[in-house]
C-alpha cells in the first residue's frame, strides 16, 4: 500500500515539474524592406508575426492533455491542465491578438505546423507542438 501511495505522489510530482516546462510565445518582427501584401489593393504589411505552443498528452490523444500553454497570455509561462489549446484555431487567435497589438487588423499568409514526439516518455506521456506564422496587414483608407 505505501508503494503505490509513494508512486502516485511521485507521479504527480513528476508531471506537476514538467507542466511548468509548458509554455505558448509569440514574437513580432518589422516587415522586411520590399515585403508586399498578398492582397495589395489599400493593405499594407505591418510585420510578421510568429508563435508557438506546447502541451504534454497521454498516449498523444488530443483528449487526454496533461496541461498546455495559455494561447491568451503568450510569454507568460502561464498554462492550463487538463486543456487542450495546441488547436489551430488558437494559434491563429494568438497570432491575431499581437498582430493587432502591432496595429495590424488582420493576417495574410498563415501557415500552422503541428507535431508531437513521444520517445522521451516510452510513448506513455507524448510532447505536441504547434507553431504558425503569418504576415500582418493593416487596411489603408483611401484619402
Amino acid at each position: 500500500m505505501k508503494k503505490y501511495i509513494f508512486f502516485a505522489i511521485f507521479s504527480i510530482s513528476a508531471a506537476m515539474l514538467l507542466c511548468g516546462c509548458v509554455t505558448s510565445k509569440v514574437h513580432f518582427t518589422p516587415p522586411l524592406p520590399e515585403q508586399k501584401p498578398l492582397v495589395p489593393e489599400k493593405t499594407e504589411v505591418v510585420g510578421n508575426v510568429k508563435g508557438s505552443n506546447w502541451g504534454l498528452f497521454l498516449f498523444n490523444s488530443r483528449y487526454l492533455p496533461i496541461s498546455s500553454g495559455n494561447y491568451r497570455r503568450p510569454d507568460t509561462g502561464d498554462y492550463h491542465l487538463f486543456r487542450n489549446w495546441i488547436k489551430p484555431g488558437y494559434m491563429r487567435e494568438m497570432l491575431l491578438n499581437r498582430a493587432k497589438k502591432e496595429g495590424a487588423d488582420h493576417l495574410q499568409e498563415v501557415e500552422i505546423k503541428q507535431s508531437s514526439t513521444g520517445l522521451f516518455s516510452l510513448f506513455i506521456v507524448w510532447r505536441r507542438d504547434i507553431e504558425g506564422t503569418a504576415v500582418a496587414v493593416k487596411r489603408t483608407s483611401d484619402d
